[in-house]
């Protein structure tokens, strides 16, 4: 066997839907028409006189990653082009958060029609993240281009993924990304044989005659949640062909970035032996914030999941680059759902999800795989940020009464860290008067002390209905009649010790407090979970706003409630120091089952939904 080139990077032009909005994601520099033309691709009309820089988190090239995770020997761009200009190579490095540059290749051009030219990226050097720079000496078009990679054909890996997604009711979402997926990628001539997709419907609201054909497949199934609904999804791609090698799971409610697949396909082809357990975890972008980073992977410590990265403007090289040193591959790692591409062995050897429902279905199977993560600059999605969808069901219900099975399951040893966790946000709650929510963190634990038959025979679409007569109880802020200046609500207030000590002491005033002490007058908090004590201290009445709806709800001190749940938590406290092994004994017990295809076919009833 030879050598071989394969082009395995894209470069994207700012031309079509609303993901070309933040231009800074494609390149740097003034901002210009991209014209699409008859063919629907696209040219950028470039000024005289300018300098562009293509080093940005679409067009520029992770060497270091390619190199680390690849068997790549030699590196090239090919860029079509027409004007008089100036290309160059240029690499980045960090130091210190600080980006360092440095440029490998210089050179003029001038060309009378469109024309594709080539130069050679350098692979033996320090430098992290490559890209191409343009200066135009007049007006010049460019019609994009790539990179491409000069490979061993023994060191191609044969694939074949499955993209499922599991949506309910969002019609809208999943018909939109089901055409992308099938005009873009099934129906490529090149990558189409190598790709399928399987639609999971919980809602059972489409039809086979909107999503199948060309490789794609429907499934209507029981509204399971995301757990039951990606399990389903594994399952049926798996039974699609014996040959699959990878399920890449995926949210319905997500804008895709079609040249993420691209990528993910060509870095699993190319991996390195060590490396092809590895799962790809693709970046959520917000959608609200398009040029915005959020996640893209993430780990359990002290008890409660975290992300690795922090939120970051994408069009800064720097943050490019503090992103792509950091370390993905750490212990108790995990991968979101919303784009995470996993290795059918893993599935095969250790079992489908937990009927979890939704909240921590990921997180689980991450951590008894032990995960490692690769993740790389332009392998990425759109999503609506979390904040927007704060409820206290999911972020307290289902997230505590998860964590505590979930760490029963896999005998991860955390289970105290998860309950001071909890106890510190029921603490929280029960002192800015959300009783419901403090209801909430008790009834999960609860929940999870009545052992692995309560989830196997529970209804979950049921239960998180009636657990979500409890979330906050939203109004327009003008209807309650109050006026809230929106940068006061996530601002916070300096401390008084003193006062620190009798709010503790007397839970906000709800303990040895006469209630004639407390201040009348409203105050403004957030409804989510940023804690501001200072803020609400010895105030009767608290209006909790949702800034992103400008909605909140006005909650008042109830002392029969504040004892009613006080009670209820010495209880629970004291049930589960009672039988806390005995618990966990039975869900590690049960777990073989509850992840096992036995478990699933009956609990999502599949044949009565073929």
């Amino acid at each position: 066997m030879g050598k071989k080139r394969i082009r395995i990077q894209n470069i994207l032009l700012p031309n079509q839907g609303p993901q070309s909005a933040p231009w800074g994601l494609y390149y740097q520099g003034a901002e210009n028409v991209c014209e699409v033309m008859e063919d629907g691709t696209g040219r950028l009309l470039l000024s005289h006189y300018k300098d562009y820089n293509f080093c940005s988190y679409f067009n520029g090239i992770s060497v270091a990653k390619w190199k680390r995770y690849t068997n790549i020997r030699r590196l090239f761009v090919r860029l079509e082009m027409a004007g008089r200009f100036e290309a160059g190579i240029e690499g980045y490095h960090l130091v210190a958060e600080s980006k360092q540059r440095r440029i490998y290749l210089k050179k003029k051009f001038d060309l009378a029609e469109r024309t594709e030219l080539e130069l050679e990226i350098p692979l033996d050097v320090k430098e992290q993240i490559f890209g191409f720079s343009i200066k135009t000496y007049g007006d010049c078009e460019f019609y994009g281009g790539s990179y491409e990679a000069e490979v061993e054909e023994k060191d191609i890996r044969n694939l074949h993924i499955a993209i499922a997604t599991t949506t309910f009711q969002k019609e809208e979402y999943i018909k939109r990304n089901v055409e992308m997926i099938k005009e873009q990628l099934l129906a490529d001539v090149e990558m189409g044989p190598h790709w399928s997709l399987h639609v999971v419907d919980n809602g059972r609201t489409l039809s086979k005659e909107e999503i199948e054909g060309d490789g794609a497949y429907l499934h209507p199934n029981k509204n399971v949640g995301g757990a039951g609904g990606f399990t389903r999804g594994m399952i049926e791609s798996m039974r699609e062909r014996e040959d699959l090698t990878h399920v890449l799971l995926m949210d319905d409610d997500v804008l895709i970035l079609p040249e993420s697949l691209f990528r993910t396909y060509h870095l699993l082809s190319l991996a390195k032996e060590k490396y092809h357990r590895h799962v790809i975890s693709g970046a959520m972008l917000y959608y609200e914030r398009m040029a915005w980073f959020h996640e893209d992977a993430g780990y359990m410590y002290n008890g409660v999941h975290r992300p690795i990265k922090v939120p970051r403007n994408m069009c800064s090289i720097t943050n490019m680059l503090i992103n792509e040193n950091l370390n993905t591959e750490m212990e108790a790692g995990y991968a979101a759902w919303w784009y995470c591409c996993i290795p059918v062995e893993l599935i095969k050897e250790n079992g489908l999800p937990l009927p979890l429902f939704i909240r921590g279905d990921d997180i689980e199977f991450g951590v008894r795989n032990r995960v490692k993560t690769i993740t790389m600059s332009g392998i990425c999605l759109w999503h609506m940020g979390f904040v927007t969808k704060y409820s206290a069901s999911m972020n307290y219900y289902q997230t505590f009464r998860n964590a505590m099975i979930m760490n029963a399951c896999d005998d991860y040893g955390r289970e105290d860290e998860i309950i001071a966790h909890y106890e510190d946000r029921l603490l929280e709650e029960l002192h800015r008067f959300n009783y419901n929510a403090a209801q909430l963190i008790l009834d999960a634990w609860n929940d999870y002390m009545k052992g692995p038959k309560f989830i196997e025979a529970v209804s979950g679409e049921g239960l998180m209905k009636e657990k979500g007569e409890l979330n906050a109880k939203l109004r327009d802020v003008e209807e309650l009649g109050y006026s809230v200046n929106p940068g006061d609500v996530y601002c916070m207030d300096p401390t008084n010790f003193l006062q620190k000590i009798f709010y503790r002491l007397t839970a906000n005033g709800q303990r040895f407090w006469p209630r004639c002490w407390m201040d009348k007058e409203v105050a403004v908090i957030s409804y989510d979970e940023f804690f501001n004590p200072q803020r609400q201290m010895f105030h009767e009445n608290l209006l909790a706003v949702n800034l992103f709806e400008m909605q909140a709800e006005l909650r008042t001190m109830d002392k029969v409630k504040f004892k009613r749940i006080r009670a209820y938590y010495k209880a629970t406290r004291k049930k589960y120091e009672k039988y806390q092994e005995r618990i966990k004994e039975a869900y590690k017990r049960r777990k073989a089952y509850l992840t096992s295809y036995e478990f699933w076919a009956k609990y999502l009833e599949i044949e009565k939904y073929q």
